[in-house]
């Protein structure tokens, strides 16, 4: 237990002026109240213990500036799409850089006609991004990314006490109406047919990420980021153990490692590449690792089949998720809510969980699940791009 603060501070008449005496902690005080009125001498008394507590505690709390923590986030975090992190921070830098975490992350709603000079510096920095054209989105996905980086400085780097980190809110519709930010994107899923003329158009490689993709539900950063050495089989099926730190919600994962389970066509599409001469698992026609699937081939496909299909500018690469998780939903009978939650990699929200393990037969279920969908797929009617990719590998294992 911490040792109280020695408080023997109290009020002396001298003449007819009111002082204010004693120790706090180790620092001996006297000073005048400049009043004869006892009342107020009692008030700057209670004022002043007021203010001496609250240093006390701060002192004695692990407190460091955004630039501290920033810093310190860029040489510790290893995962691939840190490129993101480096962008949200040289965004941030200029307005909040040298303040305390603690002092900024209580953003007030100032849509009253506030000057600009008296705005909250997270305020200051959403004004100024407002003029950029973005959605209420993106300005989000900044914001969050502080919460993000005071979770990791609290958990992971040590350098913030939980005390001094409320989350910082997010943009809320009025607003994004008083600084005029776009609505949000509606973005959707890939329909089959769409599918289909993208696996035909698509470079093979791209196509052959697509359809892993949506067979497992994987984030494009993880699909690029596999690794070969990450590879493990168990049983009768095949998946990675990816580690911790290279899945977005890694701070809610209480194991080392995250089981991506793969179905008889995602381990189709791996396997066919062993031997490829990489670390990587895919790599592009010039034999490089894949630091995307939203390469310029995929934007001139997807422009190209705009013009049959309208609605497919609502998808991006994170639709092969969304495919994922729609097509997953369709299963008959309906697949549990925490497995597909786990499956999505997506944070549940139950105390519970945090003491449960992904053991073997969770693992399997997994499994069973991803087979479920690679059937529903199946059903759809196979696409010609599939045949030929697989062609040669059938031919040689007898099919599947």
């Amino acid at each position: 237990m911490p040792q109280s603060i020695t408080n023997t501070l109290k009020l002396e008449l001298r003449g007819e002026v009111w002082y204010v005496v004693g120790k706090y902690g180790s620092k001996r005080i006297r000073f005048s109240c400049r009043t004869g009125d006892e009342d107020k001498a009692k008030l700057i008394l209670s004022q002043l213990v007021v203010k001496l507590d609250v240093e006390s505690k701060k002192k004695h709390e692990k407190q460091a500036s955004f630039n501290e923590c920033a810093e310190h986030h860029l040489r510790m975090c290893t995962k691939k799409t840190i490129g993101d992190d480096e962008g949200y921070i040289d965004d941030l830098e200029s307005y909040i850089g040298n303040f305390l975490m603690g002092d900024i992350c209580i953003r007030p709603q100032q849509t009253d006609g506030t000057d600009y000079q008296d705005l909250h510096p997270l305020n200051k920095f959403v004004h100024d991004q407002s003029q950029r054209d973005i959605t209420q989105t993106t300005i989000n996905k900044k914001l969050s990314f502080l919460n993000t980086l005071a979770k990791k400085s609290i958990k992971n780097y040590q350098l913030l006490s939980h005390r001094e980190w409320i989350n910082v809110r997010m943009i809320n519709t009025e607003e994004r109406k008083y600084f005029g930010f776009n609505r949000p994107k509606e973005k959707i899923a890939f329909e089959k047919s769409w599918r289909d003329e993208m696996w035909n158009l698509l470079p093979p490689y791209l196509a052959d990420m697509g359809i892993f993709s949506i067979n497992t539900g994987q984030r494009d950063a993880v699909v690029c980021n596999l690794r070969w050495e990450w590879l493990a089989s168990e049983k009768d099926y095949w998946m990675f153990r990816v580690p911790r730190d290279q899945i977005k919600t890694s701070e809610f994962i209480h194991g080392e490692h995250v089981y991506v389970l793969l179905n008889d066509t995602a381990r189709d599409i791996v396997l066919k590449r062993r031997g490829n001469g990489s670390e990587f698992v895919f790599l592009n026609t010039r034999g490089e690792p894949v630091s995307e699937q939203n390469t310029s081939a995929y934007k001139r496909v997807r422009e190209k089949l705009a013009k049959k299909y309208p609605d497919i500018v609502k998808t991006d690469v994170h639709s092969y998720k969304r495919t994922f998780a729609t097509n997953l939903d369709k299963l008959r009978p309906p697949v549990g809510k925490y497995t597909e939650k786990r499956l999505l990699q997506h944070v549940i929200e139950d105390i519970s969980e945090r003491y449960k393990t992904v053991d073997q037969e969770m693992r399997e279920l997994h499994h069973y699940e991803l087979q479920r969908l690679d059937k529903h797929y199946a059903s759809q009617g196979e696409t010609p791009v599939m045949r030929l990719h697989y062609a040669q590998l059938k031919s040689n294992s007898g099919g599947r």
